[in-house]
């Protein structure tokens, strides 16, 4: 709760502290780390803090799908990255949600562009699929 006062106030740094006291108390509570990840996405300068934002989205147990916050922060965080396969993945992710499939399909088209990765191109089949159905 301190944590979310401080950060309504706009003092990150001191919230970021506080988030992660409590997520050392309590390692599986996702909401902390949602929001630790928000708070390094906003201070985001470089490669480094890039890797950091993905250890802690590796760490999550929640199905981040439908979270169009965390999908542009992983399209951006990858963008960073150079790795364009991924980022076009997660703003076709985006796309998805919003309903906008023709903006999905160009994404996915880009991503297969950047990709000789069979996991990476299966995962593209299967946005294909899901866009398919709608």
């Amino acid at each position: 709760t301190k944590g979310e006062i401080l950060l309504s106030f706009g003092y990150s740094e001191e919230a970021f502290k506080f988030f992660n006291k409590s997520l050392n108390m309590n390692k599986n509570n996702d909401y902390l780390r949602i929001r630790i990840i928000e708070i390094l996405f906003n201070k985001m300068q470089n490669q480094e803090n890039a890797i950091e934002i993905l250890d802690e989205y590796n760490n999550l147990k929640v199905d981040t799908s439908k979270n169009n916050k965390i999908l542009k922060i992983l399209s951006q965080v990858y963008k960073t990255l150079k790795k364009y396969n991924l980022m076009n993945i997660y703003l076709a992710k985006f796309e998805i949600n919003q309903k906008n499939y023709n903006s999905a399909k160009n994404y996915l088209f880009k991503a297969e562009e950047f990709t000789n990765d069979k996991a990476t191109l299966k995962e593209i089949d299967k946005l294909k699929k899901i866009i398919q159905n709608e």
